[in-house]
């Protein structure tokens, strides 16, 4: 039985340590690139260890090539990222690191309500539809 859940990544070009200006001149990189790939993907707004970030929701096509790997050499490579969050089309999450600690399950990433979501550290917030994603805690 073939899923219809979407396979994607969160993807962000966001650094804290860097000015306000450069990250936005990051961020218009970040989204140059995915547009030239014409990948589908959606702006967000990423919540991460308590910065808030633009993110971008791609969605993978892997006749293209276009994989988690793909996606996290981007991020790593271009924009010295310290992660990409993948989610399978089983909704599990892993968190994919550029330091050597290779993968990590962080548990199933649906909706949540606002309440949820603001209560972890980590969260994705659809603005244009005030709708939320993150890993339900039981």
């Amino acid at each position: 039985m073939r899923s219809n859940i979407p396979e994607i990544v969160f993807i962000s070009a966001f650094n804290s340590n860097l000015s306000a200006d450069t990250n936005s001149r990051r961020n218009e990189l970040l989204y140059a690139v995915l547009s030239d790939l014409n990948v589908r993907c959606r702006q967000c707004e990423g919540h991460y260890k308590g910065d808030k970030e633009l993110t971008f929701m791609v969605f993978l096509d892997h006749d293209k090539g276009f994989n988690e790997k793909f996606f996290a050499n981007i991020a790593f490579e271009q924009f010295n990222q310290e992660s990409i969050l993948y989610r399978d089309k089983y909704k599990e999450g892993f968190l994919i690191f550029n330091n050597g600690e290779g993968v990590k399950n962080i548990g199933q990433i649906v909706e949540l309500t606002p309440e949820e979501a603001t209560k972890q550290d980590s969260f994705t917030r659809f603005p244009l539809t005030d709708r939320y994603l993150g890993v339900k805690h039981v």
